[in-house]
């Protein structure tokens, strides 16, 4: 009995960890990714629709990405957070390309302001914050920083 079991439970075991993972399915009408930027001719087909693709636009799996002599196109899937990119005179699904297949990523870092990130040790980080709103701060009229004074 105890054998039936333990092999019952192997069995499921090798069936669960299945390495081989169906790619990610389109569905109409459900964005699957976002133009992050473009620039030159570049087209996207919708059925028999075809319009220019601008910056901001979202794309659907089944849509076709046309790009003309001087096009350059990169989409942000959204199943799995990878830029797709499409070079001049090229054509392509956008669920056909290779970065649909790829394994989910973890969102990018967000850019850093160089002129008012600290870096370094907590302490210098802190002493940087307080000398930056320090600043911020209006300056105490003439007849108040007096009466401060000792």
């Amino acid at each position: 009995m105890l054998r039936a079991v333990l092999l019952g439970v192997l069995s499921l075991s090798v069936v669960g960890c299945k390495s081989d993972k169906e790619p990610a399915q389109s569905q109409a009408g459900v964005a699957a990714g976002k133009v992050s930027d473009v620039s030159g001719s570049v087209t996207v087909r919708h059925g028999d629709v075809a319009r220019a693709l601008a910056k901001g636009d979202t794309v659907e799996g089944d849509d076709t990405i046309e790009t003309g002599a001087d096009g350059h196109v990169l989409i942000e899937l959204v199943h799995n957070n990878a830029t797709w990119e499409l070079n001049a005179n090229k054509k392509s699904k956008v669920r056909e390309s290779l970065a649909w297949s790829e394994p989910k990523r973890e969102h990018s870092a967000k850019a850093v302001e160089q002129d008012t990130a600290a870096a370094g040790r907590p302490a210098e980080r802190n002493a940087a914050e307080t000398t930056a709103s320090a600043k911020a701060e209006a300056p105490m009229a003439p007849q108040a920083a007096r009466a401060a004074e000792p």
